[in-house]
């Protein structure tokens, strides 16, 4: 009683098995962690059937059976899971038992690997926006001097060569320049000016300019009648709507896009939330960006930076809010947002 007490209070999952593979025990955290019922989990299992109809756990059943196979002592292996079109990564530490069998403890460090490469991808872009931004306006320069100083001097076919030159030498110089200003945008501390707004407002502001630009696409919007008071820095979040709308647009594959925008009002985790949802109806996320969202340069866009995706989870971040990415099962990227309610 003891033993189970101590077992079930632990946050790391613990998992026993005997010589033959068979499951022993599990604790609370393991069911936990991996999204297990308490009768999933029996002591007649083994690892075969454990998997028979949770394909997910497939990494982590063959990770323990190879290494009891190895017949190391002890051992330690990252192992990354796929469950609901999110990332689980594990840091799983197994142990024989004197030839009983073994013990598998592993710890939930989704958040802690994120961070880890959040603080690198961060870091790397501080340095390529100080080492890339400074030679861009002499390029520029360079440019517009050569076209200005030799264009009178050149016959007809050498003078529209030269401008063509000049103009595409300008053209890549701002494709630069905003490449650099979005890993500035990535990689800056966040300063924020909170204020009360109405996130509903805000959408509707947001979608005006839209469809002022863009008459082809359709908006349809369901927002919550309260709207939902938030502490927020309005700039970041009309930052965050328009890489979503945009993204939501290029992601609908055609001219004629609709997108839905949704709001609601939940309580849960003792805490008053607003949810936020946009939709489109194109084709979808990719699955490798559905394994690894919101890492910089992971895209499936032919001419996208790779930051957008990375940049808004960054804002909700600030913001103590969450976002998440799926696909609608009718079809359609999905991209929830979830905001603490000021009170």
């Amino acid at each position: 009683d003891y033993l189970e007490a101590v077992l079930g209070n632990l946050s790391s999952g613990v998992l026993t098995l005997d010589k033959n593979g068979l499951i022993l025990r599990a604790n609370r955290s393991c069911r936990q962690i991996l999204g297990l019922a308490s009768e999933q989990l029996s002591d007649t299992g083994n690892l075969t059937d454990w998997i028979a109809d949770r394909s997910y756990l497939k990494p982590l059943a063959e990770a323990i059976s190879k290494q009891s196979r190895s017949g190391r002592t002890t051992w330690q292996q990252e192992i990354r899971l796929q469950r609901d079109n999110a990332s689980l990564v594990l840091l799983a530490r197994g142990s024989q038992l004197m030839d009983q069998g073994q013990v598998v403890v592993f710890d939930d460090v989704t958040i802690l690997n994120q961070a880890q490469r959040e603080a690198a991808w961060a870091e790397a872009a501080r340095r390529l926006a100080h080492e890339v931004k400074n030679p861009l306006t002499p390029i520029r320069l360079a440019a517009e001097r050569l076209q200005m100083k030799l264009i009178s001097k050149l016959d007809s076919i050498d003078g529209a060569l030269l401008d063509k030159a000049a103009s595409t030498i300008v053209a890549q110089v701002e494709a630069l320049r905003t490449l650099v200003d979005a890993f500035g945008d990535y990689a800056r501390e966040p300063v924020l000016t909170r204020e009360n707004i109405d996130l509903n407002q805000l959408i509707q502001e947001v979608v005006a300019l839209y469809q002022q630009g863009d008459a082809n696409t359709q908006f349809h919007l369901n927002l919550h009648s309260e709207g939902g008071h938030l502490k927020a820095d309005a700039g970041r979040l009309r930052q965050l709507l328009h890489n979503l709308l945009r993204n939501a647009q290029e992601g609908s594959g055609s001219d004629d896009a609709h997108i839905d925008i949704s709001t609601a009002m939940l309580d849960f985790e003792d805490s008053s939330w607003l949810q936020c949802e946009i939709r489109d109806h194109g084709k979808g996320f990719p699955e490798a960006v559905l394994q690894r969202p919101f890492e910089p340069y992971v895209t499936h866009k032919s001419g996208g930076s790779g930051l957008g995706l990375a940049i808004c989870r960054k804002i909700v971040s600030e913001h103590d809010g969450r976002i998440s990415l799926h696909n609608h099962p009718d079809g359609g990227a999905l991209v929830t947002i979830l905001l603490p309610v000021a009170t």
